[in-house]
């Protein structure tokens, strides 16, 4: 179901001491600077001293990265101006979040993000994407698939997403996969009330620049071969052999794999396609490895155009 949409009311910021079974407010209910709020995400660095809380619902949905020091008492809104807003996690729901003292990194999974082009609804729609905020550059970066052809999980809120630092891997369980999700069941039909029971386990590589130059080479050549295939198929195995082997590791087995399936793609061809679809393909794929501000809207700017 989607998120509480009527009447709340907010409690401000407490804090519990454990030695002598006391509470205490820190921050009141009418706080201008850390407004109270639900379904937020909040993140404690034991070195710093420092809370972190990220965007929740009041009377819409928030996307303010706030910083709260426990020694100064203070409140820092790290997300007014600068670039560090750039393509940073939108307003949402649920987000859920981990911190890395060791890397000195936030990594931030989407929940519930809003309908920008229903602004209407009460709510927007379950989203996948994953951010890595560091705090040495202050910035925000989505995290790219490795790849385009790997089982994801569908786009969901509400889930459990937990993170183990000694070996740098997530785990999510679960969560509601909201109105906006393609999931279906087993049975296949699609249900917006579904609760989710997959388990999943996230690691973040970080490829040096040598490797992703390589990745990127093999990835245009690939799709250079498959352009000149469908007009010349020898030059096609020519180019093959002289540029495309050359990019290819073929230590890994699913690269190792491609490059079989190119070569009998010239004597099979399955499904046809032309040079602007090969083309429109390769460039959705180089996109992802831009942020979102150097690459075109991924949505269909249609669904932004009021109804006359």
């Amino acid at each position: 179901s989607p998120p509480y949409s009527g009447a709340s009311e907010y409690s401000g910021m407490f804090e519990y001491q454990i030695t002598s079974n006391t509470w205490r407010a820190l921050r009141p209910e009418q706080d201008t600077l850390l407004r109270p709020r639900i379904g937020h995400s909040m993140l404690y660095h034991p070195d710093k001293r420092e809370l972190y809380v990220f965007a929740g619902q009041r009377e819409s949905f928030l996307d303010d990265f706030l910083v709260y020091s426990l020694d100064s008492d203070t409140v820092n809104n790290v997300m007014c101006g600068g670039e560090v807003k750039v393509d940073a996690p939108e307003s949402g729901f649920t987000m859920r979040a981990t911190i890395d003292t060791q890397l000195e990194e936030i990594h931030m999974m989407s929940g519930l993000s809003k309908d920008h082009r229903n602004e209407n609804k009460d709510f927007g729609d379950a989203r996948t994407k994953i951010y890595v905020y560091n705090f040495k550059t202050n910035k925000w970066n989505g995290v790219v698939k490795s790849n385009e052809n790997s089982e994801e999980p569908c786009p969901r809120y509400a889930h459990m997403f937990v993170y183990d630092s000694r070996t740098k891997t997530h785990y999510m369980f679960g969560g509601n996969p909201g109105s906006g999700s393609s999931y279906c069941d087993r049975t296949g039909t699609s249900d917006k009330d579904k609760r989710l029971d997959d388990f999943w386990a996230l690691r973040i590589s970080r490829p040096a620049f040598g490797e992703m130059k390589r990745l990127l080479q093999f990835t245009v050549r690939k799709y250079k071969f498959m352009d000149l295939s469908l007009t010349d198929p020898v030059g096609a195995l020519l180019y093959l052999q002289q540029s495309v082997e050359k990019v290819v590791d073929h230590t890994n087995p699913k690269e190792e794999a491609q490059f079989h399936e190119l070569v009998t793609s010239v004597f099979t061809p399955d499904t046809p396609r032309d040079t602007h679809t090969l083309r429109s393909e390769l460039f959705d794929i180089l996109m992802e490895y831009f942020p979102d501000r150097m690459s075109q809207p991924k949505e269909n700017l249609t669904d932004y155009v009021p109804p006359v």
